[in-house]
């Protein structure tokens, strides 16, 4: 799957290089990250190294989105693909992402929807 397959679908957290995020957490996490539709990848040296989803990823177009984004570590990405926050390693806290995503009208409405809002 390439970048734009994953619109209107899923929201990403990619992560380029040093692992930014303590998998320990993620374990304990993910519930919160499937409710909010986000899949977390990370690319090293040009290679898909993790991520929280089993798919078959075109890392081409992430690469891409690397190269408009060079001073970027890691990139949340939208539902509607675009970026929505980045940074650098250090700065990244998934629970910050959670309130961040939480935050977006899509993310409102559909918490909304199921009523948790």
């Amino acid at each position: 799957m390439s970048l734009e397959d994953f619109r209107w679908k899923n929201r990403l957290l990619v992560i380029f290089g040093e692992e930014a995020i303590d998998k320990k957490l993620l374990e304990t996490q993910l519930d919160e990250i499937q409710e909010r539709k986000l899949i977390i990848m990370r690319f090293q040296n040009e290679e898909l190294v993790y991520s929280t989803d089993t798919l078959d990823i075109k890392v081409e177009s992430f690469l891409k989105l690397k190269s408009k984004n060079p001073r970027a570590d890691w990139m949340l990405i939208g539902l509607d693909g675009g970026v929505k926050s980045s940074g650098k390693s250090g700065d990244l806290d998934l629970l910050k992402t959670f309130k961040r995503i939480d935050s977006m009208p899509m993310r409102q409405s559909e918490m909304r929807k199921d009523g948790k809002n």
